[in-house]
């Protein structure tokens, strides 16, 4: 009887990665094997887990980022993570769904930075991190500036000086 080889089983979860390009308009980077919100500094701060083997840390002022492992396989996404690579921007994070509560993280100004590239099976894995840049006030959202794919309800949000961290209800 044939086994399943677990490098061949690609990821297909909804815990997504968006980026909001300077057209105004969010692209898919991809879908997240691992990853988590964590000071850039990981090594000063504890992290606290959530849904998807993801992690957190809360704090008003300390620096904070996104890290994570993207698994590609077409042409069209790994150009645009060369694309994105060293630049500043946008970025949505889809945790998926944590207790009764959708759970969604938007950053108003990251700095996307490819750190390594391995294959894996048929994939390419990508390892990225996101280094948040600290905003004047604290970043507030409104559910209409967030990427279609959203679960966040009609609103504003608002989170501390690096990202908001949006709880929705599942319907």
């Amino acid at each position: 009887m044939p086994t399943k080889s677990q490098k061949r089983v690609r990821k297909t979860g909804a815990n997504e990665v968006w980026y909001k390009l300077p057209s105004g308009s969010w692209t898919c980077v991809g879908l997240i094997n691992q990853g988590y919100v964590a000071p850039v500094d990981e090594t000063t701060y504890d992290k606290v887990p959530l849904a998807g083997a993801k992690t957190v840390t809360i704090g008003g002022t300390r620096e904070v980022g996104f890290e994570g492992q993207l698994a590609q396989s077409g042409k069209d996404e790994l150009d645009l993570i060369d694309l994105l690579n060293n630049k500043t921007g946008e970025l949505y994070v889809f945790d998926g769904t944590v207790a009764t509560d959708y759970l969604e993280f938007y950053f108003k100004e990251v700095e996307f930075q490819v750190t390594s590239r391995k294959t894996e099976g048929q994939l390419q894995v990508i390892d990225f991190k996101c280094n948040a840049v600290e905003q004047d006030a604290a970043v507030s959202i409104a559910d209409t500036g967030l990427p279609t794919v959203k679960k966040a309800a009609a609103g504003t949000y608002t989170g501390n000086k690096y990202y908001a961290k949006i709880q929705t209800a599942v319907a």
